[in-house]
């Protein structure tokens, strides 16, 4: 038998992955699942990607401002800019849609007026 040394540079690196490897686990199994809210498509404008939306969920949206959402209860509206998954179908009014909500400062390059409201979400099938 013999002896292995290595340097202790190559030990603290494989440390480092040890335990980030690790830090990272424990996020991805110990996180929450997000909790995505429902609503009916209102109106959908392909050329803007203007997505309007009603429904009740939409008063509870963590990151929605109280400006954005009009109205409250079943009637409470939120209109936005739709960031749209690359298979997504297009949106009628009636059909149902699950979301989560981001607020910006800066609209997406090539979005034209001030959508600050980006919704994430596609259709319900």
């Amino acid at each position: 038998m013999s002896n292995v040394h290595l340097p202790r540079s190559v030990v603290a690196v494989g440390a480092l992955v040890c335990v980030g490897g690790g830090y990272l686990l424990g996020v991805v199994v110990t996180a929450e699942p997000s909790e995505l809210a429902r609503a009916e498509v209102v109106s959908f404008a392909p050329g803007t990607n203007e997505l309007c939306l009603r429904g009740s969920d939409l008063v509870d949206l963590p990151g929605a401002a109280g400006d954005d959402v009009r109205g409250e209860g079943d009637d409470a509206e939120l209109c936005g800019y739709w960031m749209r998954p690359e298979n997504a179908g297009t949106p009628r009014p009636g059909d149902a849609f699950e979301l989560t909500v981001r607020l910006t400062d800066d609209p997406p390059s090539g979005v034209r007026g001030s959508a600050n409201v980006l919704i994430y979400g596609d259709l319900v099938d």
